[in-house]
C-alpha cells in the first residue's frame, strides 16, 4: 500500500508524563461513524491538457506522493477511543453510488520547495486499472494520546476512478466500523488543557464526557484560571513584571522562572531540555496552558531540528511534554544528534501547551512587546479596524499570468476562509504581470495606513520581503527590497497581527531577523508575527496552476470560526496540528508564533462594559456584567491593598461576593470582542444611624439597612428629617430596615 503521508487533521499523538490511570482489560468496543459527501461538495477543474483537479471547500482533502498514480482525494479522520483501549480493527462500507463520465484525473501533486519553479503541465501517464486499490480505499493510520486524550486516526477517499474508462465515481455514504481492544500500558491522565483542541479534532467529540468523566471545564469558581510560565534571562525579568501582573489581573497563575534558575533546579543533559523539564513540571501540577518564551537567538537556548541545509529552529519542542517509552523526551532516541525525525527519533508532536516567544533582548525592547499587547487588548482603535485588512505580496512561483498567484491565494484566503466567517474590509495590493514589482515606499505607506491584520506573501530573507521578481533575493543584485530598516521605522499607533508566508523572516534565532524587527519597534503596532523559520515547501500541478498553500488557509479558518475564533495561540496551535506537509523539518518546524500565545484579536467592534450593576440579594452583593457569557477575575483585598483571596469564573453573567466578608474587592470583566475592564467595590455600610438635618454621604457601593455587616450594631438606617443624599460611583443598595420618615426626604445618586 503507497504510504500516505501527509497527516492532514490528526497525525501520531503521544504518551504524556503525567499521572497514570490504572491498566485495566474488559471486552472490545466497537464504533461506528457514518460520513456523507454530495457532488456539489467537490470542484472538478480542468488543465490545459483537459486534466481534471478534485477540491473541496467543504471537505479537508489530501493527496498521495506518488505521481506514477492520479489524484484521489482522500478524508482524514480522528475518533476519540476510550483511554484505556487501542486500535484493533477498521472496516469501511461504501453505498450511494454517484457516477461521472469521460473524466482523466490528474497525477498526485509534485512537491516544490518555495523558490524552485515547478515544472511545466505534463500529461499524467498513470497505468489502467481502478484506483484507489481495495487495501488504499480506507485504512487506519495511526494512533495516540493528546493531553490523555486516545485519538485514533483513519483515512479513506470517497471516490473510486476508472483509470481505463474514465469514470469517476462517489459514494455519498461511507460507514467506518472501529473496534478498539484493552492497551497493555497505563495512560496518562488528562489535564484538561487542550480539550477545546481535541474535540475540534475527532468526529465524536460528544463521548468525550462519557470516556473522560471530569476532564470537561465545569461551571463553578475557581481560585486561579489557566497557568501562563513566563521564562526568561535574569536581567530581563524585571521588565517582563507589568505582563505577568496583567495576566495575574485577569485571573491566570502566572509566574515568571528565569533561565539562570531554571538551569539549577532542573535536570537534564542541555539547557533545551531543562527548559522542557520547568514547563513540563508547570503543566503537571500548577494547570499550565500558556508559555511565553522571552529572549531570542542571543539571550535564550536554540533547538533545532534537522540537519545540514534542513536545520530549522522551532519552539514546538517546548510545547511538546511526553515522556514515555513510547515518546522520547528529548527528541534523539536514536542518539545520533539530529533531531526531530518524526519515526526515528519517537517524537511527540502534539502539544500540551499554547506557546509563544517574545524575540526580545534588551529591557527596552520587552516594554515595547508589553505596551504593543497591551494596546491591542485596552485601547483598541474604532471605527471598524477590526475588520481592516492588507493582503500583499508579490509572486512565489513566479508565474508568467496575471494575477500573480500571491494574490489568486491571498483571494482565495479572504473569500473562502474568512468572508464565509467575517465581514472582513480587505485591501489588495500585488505586483503586476511581467514587472511582479512594487515600491517600498508605497508598501510602507499602505502598512502605516493601519491593519488588524497583515498578510505578506513574497520571497523572503531572513532580513528582507523581496518586492521583484526573484528566487532568491540578495542585498547587492536585486532591487525593490522592503528590508530591516523599513520594519525598524515603520510608524502606525493601529495594532497588527503579522502573517508572513515568506521564507526566513520570523528567523528568532538571528538578532537581525524581519519578524523581530517588526515586533522590537514600539511605533508599528505588530504585537505578534507568524511566520517561518526557514525555507518551506508547497505542492503544484505545475505552471500555472497555484501551489497548495494550505496552512495559512487553515490558520484563516481557525482565527475566524470554532472554539479557536479570534484566539491567536489557540488558532495557531490548532493550525499546527492540522498540517500537512512531506518534509516536516522546513513546514512543520520551520512555523512559529512570535507573540503573546494568549492574546486575541477583536472580531467586533470592541465593546466596553458599560452595563455593570452592583445589587444586594440575601447578604451577597450581585454584580451583574450586563452581558452574558462573562469571565470574572477578582480579588479580595484589605485596606492595606493585601489581597486575601482569589476568585475565577468563567461563562456567566453575574458573579455573586458575600457583602459581610469583603473591605474592598477589585474585579477584571473579559468577554470576547470586549475590552477587558478593572473596577472596585468599596462598600460604605451604614447601619444603626439615624439622619437629621442636611446629610451627604459619598462612597463607592452605599448599602444601607438594619443588619448588613457584622462590624457594626445591628439597627435601622433612619432619615429623620432634612434631607439626606447618598452619592455613589457604582450603587445605592437599600436593605431591609432603611426607613425615610414623614416629612423627612432623601436622594440617591449614581455617578457611573
Amino acid at each position: 500500500m503507497e504510504k500516505m503521508n501527509f497527516f492532514s487533521r490528526i497525525r501520531m499523538l503521544p504518551l504524556i508524563a503525567a499521572a497514570f490511570l490504572p491498566f485495566s482489560v474488559h471486552a472490545q468496543t466497537t464504533e461506528t461513524l457514518t460520513f456523507t459527501f454530495n457532488m456539489s461538495d467537490f470542484s472538478f477543474e480542468t488543465d490545459a491538457q483537459g486534466q481534471v483537479l478534485i477540491s473541496s471547500d467543504k471537505h479537508d482533502l489530501s493527496f498521495g506522493e506518488d505521481m506514477s498514480k492520479p489524484a484521489i482525494p482522500y478524508r482524514t479522520v480522528g475518533m476519540l477511543a476510550k483511554p484505556d483501549e487501542v486500535y484493533s480493527n477498521v472496516s469501511f462500507t461504501y453505498s450511494g453510488a454517484v457516477k461521472k463520465s469521460n473524466v482523466r484525473l490528474a497525477s498526485n501533486p509534485e512537491q516544490i520547495e518555495v523558490g524552485a519553479n515547478p515544472g511545466p503541465v505534463v500529461l499524467a501517464s498513470y497505468p489502467n486499472g481502478t484506483y484507489p486499490s481495495s487495501s488504499e480505499r480506507g485504512y487506519f493510520l495511526m494512533q495516540g494520546l493528546m493531553d490523555g486524550h486516545r485519538i485514533l486516526n483513519f483515512q479513506f477517499s470517497p471516490f473510486l476512478y476508472n483509470a481505463t474508462t474514465k469514470e469517476l465515481t462517489l459514494y455519498t455514504k461511507v460507514t467506518m466500523r472501529v473496534t478498539t481492544k484493552a492497551a497493555s500500558y497505563d495512560i496518562p491522565e488528562s489535564k484538561g488543557s487542550m480539550n477545546s483542541l481535541i474535540l475540534g479534532l475527532v468526529e465524536n467529540p460528544e463521548k468525550e464526557e462519557a470516556y473522560y468523566p471530569g476532564t470537561l471545564p465545569s461551571p463553578g469558581t475557581y481560585e486561579w484560571g489557566p497557568g501562563y510560565l513566563i521564562i526568561c534571562p535574569e536581567n530581563l525579568r524585571e521588565a517582563f513584571e507589568p505582563l505577568r501582573q496583567w495576566k495575574m489581573e485577569k485571573g491566570l497563575y502566572a509566574i515568571t522562572r528565569t533561565l539562570e534558575d531554571i538551569y539549577s533546579a532542573y535536570e537534564g543533559e542541555t539547557e533545551a531540555i531543562k527548559i522542557k523539564r520547568c514547563i513540563q513540571d508547570y503543566y503537571l501540577h500548577h494547570g499550565l496552558k500558556y508559555v511565553l518564551l522571552g529572549g531570542d537567538g542571543a539571550n535564550f537556548p536554540r533547538f533545532f531540528c534537522g540537519d545540514g541545509t534542513g536545520k530549522v529552529p522551532t519552539d514546538w519542542f517546548y510545547a511538546c511534554l511526553d515522556d514515555s517509552e513510547e515518546f522520547a523526551f528529548d527528541w534523539n532516541a536514536n542518539d545520533d544528534e539530529v533531531f526531530g525525525n518524526l519515526y526515528d527519533d519517537k517524537v511527540d508532536i502534539y502539544p500540551e501547551v499554547i506557546i509563544g516567544r517574545a524575540p526580545v533582548e534588551t529591557s527596552y525592547e520587552v516594554q515595547a512587546f508589553i505596551q504593543k499587547n497591551m494596546r491591542q487588548e485596552l485601547t483598541p482603535p474604532g471605527g471598524g479596524w477590526y475588520r481592516d485588512m492588507l493582503f500583499t505580496g508579490v509572486s512565489i512561483k513566479h508565474s508568467d499570468f496575471e494575477p500573480t498567484d500571491s494574490e489568486i491565494n491571498s483571494r482565495f484566503y479572504h473569500d473562502s476562509c474568512i468572508g464565509e466567517n467575517f465581514p472582513a474590509n480587505a485591501q489588495f495590493y500585488f505586483g503586476r504581470k511581467y514587472n511582479y514589482s512594487i515600491k517600498k515606499e508605497a508598501l510602507q505607506e499602505r502598512m502605516q495606513e493601519g491593519y488588524q491584520i497583515i498578510h505578506m506573501m513574497t520571497h523572503g530573507g531572513i532580513d528582507v520581503f523581496a518586492l521583484s521578481d526573484s528566487i532568491t533575493p540578495q542585498h547587492d543584485t536585486i532591487k525593490g527590497l522592503y528590508g530591516l530598516s523599513e520594519a525598524e521605522h515603520m510608524d502606525c499607533d493601529k495594532p497588527s497581527l503579522f502573517v508572513a508566508l515568506s521564507c526566513l523572516t520570523n528567523a528568532f534565532d538571528y538578532s537581525r531577523s524581519m519578524g523581530r524587527y517588526f515586533i522590537k519597534n514600539p511605533n508599528n503596532g505588530v504585537f505578534s508575527y507568524i511566520g517561518t523559520t526557514r525555507s518551506s515547501t508547497y505542492k503544484s500541478w505545475g505552471t500555472p496552476y497555484l501551489g497548495i498553500f494550505s496552512t495559512h488557509a487553515d490558520l484563516f479558518e481557525n482565527l475566524f470560526s470554532g472554539k479557536t475564533r479570534g484566539k491567536i495561540g489557540m488558532a495557531f496551535t490548532q493550525t499546527k496540528v492540522q498540517m500537512d506537509a512531506k518534509d516536516w523539518t522546513l513546514n512543520f518546524y520551520g512555523l512559529n508564533l512570535c507573540g503573546d500565545p494568549e492574546i486575541a484579536l477583536y472580531l467586533d467592534e470592541p465593546h466596553s462594559f458599560n452595563s455593570i450593576n452592583v445589587s444586594l440579594r440575601n447578604d451577597v452583593f450581585v454584580i451583574d456584567a450586563g452581558v452574558d457569557s462573562c469571565t470574572f477575575a477578582v480579588r479580595y483585598m484589605r485596606t492595606s491593598g493585601s489581597i486575601y483571596k482569589r476568585e475565577y469564573r468563567e461563562n456567566v453573567r453575574a458573579h455573586e461576593i458575600s457583602s459581610g466578608e469583603i473591605e474592598s474587592c477589585e474585579i477584571t470583566l473579559m468577554h470576547d470582542d470586549y475590552i477587558p475592564r478593572t473596577f472596585t467595590i468599596n462598600p460604605e455600610y451604614i447601619q444603626n444611624v439615624t439622619y437629621s438635618g442636611t446629610v451627604n454621604v459619598s462612597g463607592d457601593v452605599i448599602v444601607a439597612g438594619r443588619e448588613i455587616t457584622n462590624k457594626k450594631p445591628v439597627g435601622d438606617v433612619i432619615i429623620q428629617s432634612g434631607k439626606t443624599t447618598f452619592s455613589a460611583e457604582k450603587s445605592v443598595i437599600l436593605a431591609p430596615g432603611f426607613e425615610v420618615k414623614k416629612g423627612a426626604s432623601f436622594e440617591a445618586k449614581i455617578q457611573k
